[in-house]
């Protein structure tokens, strides 16, 4: 049997910040709005690397912007789903997440995209993060390629 590596408390948050998102577009917005407040710390900044997912490229700042980021990606993709593939742990207090993200709208209208996010916490909390366009960018942005 192989020896299992133990997950970082901020990659498990952010596991489990992209599995309440994913159940928020299914239809359960009490695991995001819990979520939310449970691992993300009042003065968040989210950047998102494009206006693809929600309508705006603007950041949403706090609670509510994290809120509101959800909403907006429901208003545009009644189906979306992100898959991750990758969780790296960057001690002391950052994570990069690599993996998809796919939408569906109305009629044809969709998409399938790389997903890549590096998130910074506070005191367990996540206070930043930034998206990225692609794995390529985000691992350059960590030094790695």
């Amino acid at each position: 049997m192989k020896a299992q590596r133990a997950i970082s408390r901020n990659c498990q948050i952010a596991v489990k910040l992209n599995d309440a998102l994913n159940d928020f577009v299914a239809g359960n917005a009490h695991a995001w709005e819990k979520a939310v407040e449970e691992f993300v710390a009042p003065d968040v900044e989210y950047l998102p690397a494009s206006s693809l997912e929600s309508g705006s490229a603007d950041p949403y700042v706090g609670h509510g912007g994290m809120l509101r980021f959800a909403q907006e990606i429901v208003e545009h993709w009644p189906l979306f789903y992100t898959r991750l593939d990758e969780v790296i742990d960057l001690p002391p207090d950052r994570t990069l997440m690599l993996g998809w993200a796919t939408a569906e709208g109305e009629g044809t209208r969709g998409y399938a995209s790389q997903l890549a996010a590096l998130l910074s916490f506070r005191d367990g909390k996540l206070v930043a993060s930034h998206g990225y366009l692609g794995h390529a960018e985000a691992l350059a942005a960590i030094g790695r390629s």
